[in-house]
């Protein structure tokens, strides 16, 4: 583990968590229709989100793993041209720690990094390859750049003890 200021990005790539992730793909479909974006909820914008059934937390834990926590939340989150993340920070009582991991990514994407700031220092623009797990707590300041070109995916699972 590669330990910032209040953040960490577990570099072990994890196949089987994309593949996983990726099975659950024709769902986007079902949920929203083709070409339809979830509106504007909480700080993610012009983004589709897919979330996960509980029933498979169990299937995620065998990937991600975090000692004495049990995954509340997860859903997928699907950035195109226009899409971002306000900055923010993670006081739902959901969620003590949150992991971010990268499944996709386009080639030619322009914009679209995660940006970390912790205790208000200066922003850190996180570069993170595909099957990279960013771990942060729920009081660090975080978003995602607006993407200019591109397209961007990830999983979003949230902690607590």
């Amino acid at each position: 583990m590669n330990y910032k200021s209040g953040w960490y990005i577990d570099t072990a790539i994890n196949n089987d968590l994309i593949q996983y992730c990726n099975s659950i793909n024709g769902l986007w479909e079902q949920q929203y229709g083709i070409g339809k974006a979830r509106k504007k909820g909480n700080n993610v914008h012009k983004a589709f989100r897919l979330d996960v059934d509980e029933d498979n937390y169990n299937v995620l834990n065998e990937f991600l793993f975090l000692d004495n926590y049990k995954i509340t939340s997860a859903y997928i989150l699907k950035y195109g041209t226009d899409s971002f993340t306000g900055m923010h920070q993670d006081y739902s009582g959901q969620s003590q720690k949150t992991s971010i991991t990268l499944l996709e990514q386009s080639n030619d994407i322009v914009g679209g990094k995660a940006i970390m700031i912790d205790n208000m220092d200066a922003p850190v623009i996180v570069e993170q390859q595909v099957g990279q797990t960013v771990w942060y707590d729920q009081s660090l300041w975080h978003g995602v750049a607006k993407i200019e070109k591109g397209e961007r995916k990830v999983l979003v699972t949230w902690w607590k003890t």
